[in-house]
């Protein structure tokens, strides 16, 4: 909702709350000014609402989750063809495909030709 139409997509009170969250808490008096209303509240009404400072509180556990997971599952990505393209770089000597870089990212440029085929 925030993402696509910014506050105007929140009703009156959700917005009163957001903003009441936002504000700074070393102000001595804060106005809020929702669709005409003037709304005055001190630092301390304020303070008491706003939640600690710590990283990561106000996000929802379940985006959290999918973060670290999103995280996990492209380092697990980048750490798998990482080590095929050490593998197919090991000499002929000790058993490998002696490639270099140029003949592994043309061999992949290849692969994902023939996948887009099929």
């Amino acid at each position: 909702c925030l993402l696509l139409g910014g506050d105007t997509a929140l009703p009156s009170n959700k917005r009163r709350e957001l903003a009441a969250r936002r504000a700074a808490p070393q102000a001595c008096a804060l106005r809020i000014s929702v669709e005409g209303e003037n709304v005055e509240k001190s630092s301390a009404a304020l303070c008491s609402k706003l939640p600690s400072c710590v990283p990561g509180q106000r996000a929802p556990v379940s985006l959290v989750k999918m973060v670290l997971s999103y995280g996990l599952v492209v380092s697990y990505i980048i750490a798998t063809l990482q080590t095929f393209v050490l593998l197919v770089q090991i000499p002929r000597s000790n058993n490998g495909f002696d490639l270099t870089l140029a003949e592994v990212a043309l061999r992949c440029c290849r692969i994902v030709q023939l996948g887009a085929r099929c």
